[in-house]
């Protein structure tokens, strides 16, 4: 059974419009909130333009910038080398 993030719509789609808007770029930042919800986006450059998976407690966010994706947003926990995907639960 996989893990549960509660995420906001609204930061869900404020997630999708940045990839779509930068297709070719990955989009970095932090998501915060409180009492176990994610609530606000905060937008961060892509300085080294890379992949860096470096906390393990930290849920990872792919997004697809494809309009017709089946599942645009998703989330995973890496953890020792170890993928895992999250379930979100938009509220």
């Amino acid at each position: 059974m996989s893990e549960v993030v509660r995420v906001r719509a609204a930061v869900l789609e404020e997630l999708l419009a940045a990839a779509r808007g930068e297709p070719q770029l990955e989009c970095c930042g932090l998501l915060a909130g409180r009492d176990g919800l994610i609530s606000l986006v905060l937008p961060a450059r892509n300085a080294l333009a890379s992949a860096a998976a470096f906390y393990p407690s930290a849920a990872y966010f792919i997004l697809s910038p494809l309009l017709d994706a089946p599942q645009p947003v998703r989330a995973f926990r890496i953890r020792d080398g170890q993928v895992s995907e999250l379930t979100l639960q938009s509220e």
